[in-house]
């Protein structure tokens, strides 16, 4: 494993090797900080509160008058909740921060512009039917996504994966979360003071009114960290339109300052971190902020430019310069993003954003008509609105003039600012971008035109060598697991194919099942969390995931204050929490995690509990897909039938046995055999993986009649033997024929 890891005593038989072996007085001791790890979690400098404080399922249902036809631009859903039945109104959303814009990701560490399909005919915004200080703001884009304020208590809302139902949670958003921002008091005061003496005088209270009223733009340039990008699976459309969707959010808390985020474009660090990533957070920001300052503006026109990171990087969750919007440098933010709750997060960027735009964090003094809490707290609420102190400092900084930037309203459908060919950034209509004229009198494919050199094929790409395009069935992404398939070149074209894989449920090592491209199994779940030489329990560990507790459980659920863990029931035992043996060494966990270990007859047990949040599954647990029984799989911590649970249903016989279903539900043939069906004759692979290469193996028919001639040679080797035997045999009987006759003509003669 790659984190640090530090020697664990035990008291296990088996791993004397490990050394110390802990007394009562020390198992004790044990057992008393771990008592203090779960009652006084004040003790952390920031309060580590649960965020989901009542959770509901719901069915929501769509209404539908029959006396006009359907109008998209309206909607309304109905659901029962808490005893109670709602009706949620919701009007389509006429504004610019859903409209196209830029995505650049990288190809050989070449920026290059992407343009992934973004819905955005999909985003409401509404109320509660009857209750008129209730608002909405929702994604219709897959089931229901947003937020909910009813009688001023925000709700958060999501569909329920794997769900037949359209079955959604509907979860209530605590006052306080666990994030907190990193923006301390002094730098705000020392910003602001510097400030003091920038800009035009101070307006008149009459240019407030304007101020006030008039619609303002904030336009945000968004990156993405490598491992963010690799929790959204690696997927450009899904990160993109994740980030949509916070957008959506943080305009529904700036409507009181009657401010729009614009999302001028993205940029995924999808090869690797361009910055470094510190723990320290501050750290990340300034070396974020003097890279966005050489790099993003030649990508597009922006005020703000915030990178989200996948990291966990400690108590605190973001940071951002404070006032720095309109200037020439520092308009900048970091967040963290290490769960899949787009509520939280939007909480967070909001924060953060209205750092840049003046606001400092609020002090006993301040006060908001909705919440004990304020958006500007230090401490990141979801369900605050500004205090009186936040739009102060925001309309102070208008009234210095210091905000002249939002008055610019982006032009709509025209993102793309600042396109041209010297950029270094290959654009629409362009073949390659070499840069300034003298980096292209160093570049073997590209003309400075941003066009190719004569007789070049192409300027960068993962299947693009020596300016020409590599051979077609030439390797471009290998496979990382069983489940996973290769890609190759196909000979036209500079990009590799899109990453594809075996279908979910198809049989892999282990008696295990494919599943989102990884065969999952125990055995590579142990080694994941404790290192290597561990190895999975016995299935009777598993039989401590029916006490329900923190280290042996089916899952968990928030009760107000008090996380309760559920029971297994006995058919789901194996897809608990996961339970190990043999482990050597205990990796580096952070504070609020723990280990377990206990016997179970001649077998020590090994278990975690690495949970982080409710919305994000315990690291400790075992991962959906794993095999649980002969045709069981794991999913969502039940022991479910894999077949119709995964719906395999492209069979062998349509690959006619050469090759395997992939998950787009073609085949992906065995070389001698060609796509789509594997019948005829070819180099193998498929239709989306582009053909395999060629590999030293005897053709198929060449194969047989090679078997066929060994199975005669096998057949003819003892039947030739007995007829040597048989042969040499007969020469020796007639050899000693000879002899005698010989003997008895000597005689005569004598």
């Amino acid at each position: 494993m790659d984190e640090e890891q530090k020697e664990f005593a035990s008291r296990g038989p088996q791993m004397e090797s490990l050394g110390f072996v802990p007394s009562p007085s020390h198992v004790k001791l044990g057992v008393f900080l771990l008592l203090v790890e779960l009652f006084l979690p004040g003790m952390y400098c920031i309060q580590r509160s649960v965020y989901f404080s009542f959770y509901e399922i719901i069915i929501p249902r769509r209404l539908v008058s029959w006396r006009r036809e359907d109008q998209p631009e309206k909607m309304h859903y109905s659901f029962l909740m808490k005893g109670s039945w709602h009706v949620i109104s919701l009007k389509q959303k006429r504004g610019l921060s859903v409209q196209n814009f830029p995505v650049y990701t990288y190809s050989s560490g070449i920026p290059g512009l992407d343009m992934p399909f973004i819905q955005d005919d999909c985003y409401y915004d509404g109320y509660l039917v009857g209750d008129q200080g209730s608002s909405a703001s929702i994604s219709t884009c897959s089931g229901l996504k947003g937020i909910l304020i009813i009688q001023t208590i925000a709700f958060g809302i999501l569909p329920v994966k794997s769900s037949k139902k359209f079955e959604h949670a509907v979860y209530r958003l605590s006052k306080v979360s666990r994030d907190a921002c990193g923006v301390k008091e002094r730098e705000s005061h020392e910003f602001w003071a510097s400030m003091k003496g920038l800009g035009p005088r101070e307006l008149s209270p009459a240019h407030f009114p304007y101020a006030w009223s008039q619609t303002k733009y904030l336009e945000i340039f968004m990156v993405v960290d490598n491992i963010r990008f690799q929790m959204w699976d690696r997927n450009v459309t899904t990160t993109a339109q994740t980030l949509v969707d916070v957008l959506t959010l943080v305009n529904q808390r700036m409507k009181q300052i009657n401010l729009e985020v614009v999302l001028a474009g993205v940029e995924i660090w999808s090869e690797r971190d361009l910055v470094q990533i510190s723990w320290d957070l501050q750290e990340t920001l300034y070396g974020f902020n003097r890279w966005q300052a050489s790099e993003l503006p030649k990508r597009a026109r922006y005020d703000a430019a915030h990178l989200v990171t996948g990291q966990d990087l400690g108590s605190h969750q973001g940071q951002a310069f404070v006032g720095s919007i309109c200037t020439s440098g520092n308009m900048t933010g970091v967040e963290v993003f290490h769960h899949e709750d787009v509520p939280r997060f939007a909480a967070l960027l909001a924060h953060e954003l209205s750092h840049n735009l003046g606001m400092k964090h609020d002090h006993p003094g301040c006060t908001c008509p909705d919440s004990l809490l304020c958006s500007m707290h230090v401490s990141i609420t979801p369900e605050g609105s500004f205090s009186n102190c936040s739009v102060e400092n925001f309309y102070e900084k208008l009234g210095r003039g210091q905000g002249g930037c939002l008055y610019n309203k982006p032009e709509p459908r025209s993102p793309f600012g600042r396109q041209y060919c010297g950029n270094k950034i290959v654009e629409e209509g362009e073949a390659c971008d070499c840069g300034s004229q003298h980096a292209c009198m160093k570049d073997p494919c590209c003309l400075p035109s941003c066009r190719l050199k004569k007789g070049s094929d192409c300027g960068f790409g993962a299947c693009c060598r020596k300016c020409k395009f590599l051979k077609a069935a030439t390797p471009c992404r290998p496979s990382v697991d069983e489940c996973d398939l290769p890609e190759y070149c196909n000979g036209s074209s500079m990009w590799c194919q899109p990453d594809t894989y075996k279908q979910d449920g198809t049989p892999c090592s282990g008696g295990g099942y494919c599943y989102q491209g990884r065969c999952r199994s125990l055995q590579s779940q142990c080694v994941e969390v404790f290192g290597e030489g561990s190895r999975a329990a016995p299935a009777r560990c598993y039989h401590m995931n029916t006490r329900g507790d923190r280290f042996g459980n089916c899952g968990s659920k928030w009760q107000g204050p008090v996380r309760v863990f559920i029971k297994c029931q006995p058919k789901d035992i194996m897809c608990g929490s996961l339970y190990c043996e043999n482990v050597q060494r205990l990796p580096h966990i952070k504070s609020h995690h723990a280990f377990i270990q206990f016997r179970m007859e001649d077998t020590w047990c090994w278990g975690a509990d690495l949970h982080n949040a409710l919305d994000v599954p315990n690291d400790g647990s075992v991962k959906d897909g794993t095999s649980c029984g002969p045709w069981k799989i794991c999913i969502n911590q039940s022991c479910v039938d894999a077949e119709a649970t995964l719906h395999h249903d492209c069979s062998l016989v349509r690959c006619h046995e050469r090759g395997v279903c992939n998950n787009l539900k073609n085949c992906h043939c065995d070389y001698g055999y060609s796509p789509p069906t594997c019948e005829s004759q070819g180099q193998g692979g498929s239709l989306d993986s582009g053909p395999s290469p060629k590999v030293r193996a005897i053709h198929p028919k060449l194969a047989a009649l090679f078997w066929l001639l060994m199975a005669t040679a096998l057949l003819l080797t003892p039947i030739a033997f007995v007829g040597i035997c048989f042969w040499r045999k007969m020469e020796k009987a007639q050899a000693k024929e000879l002899e005698v006759q010989g003997s008895s003509v000597d005689r005569e003669v004598g």
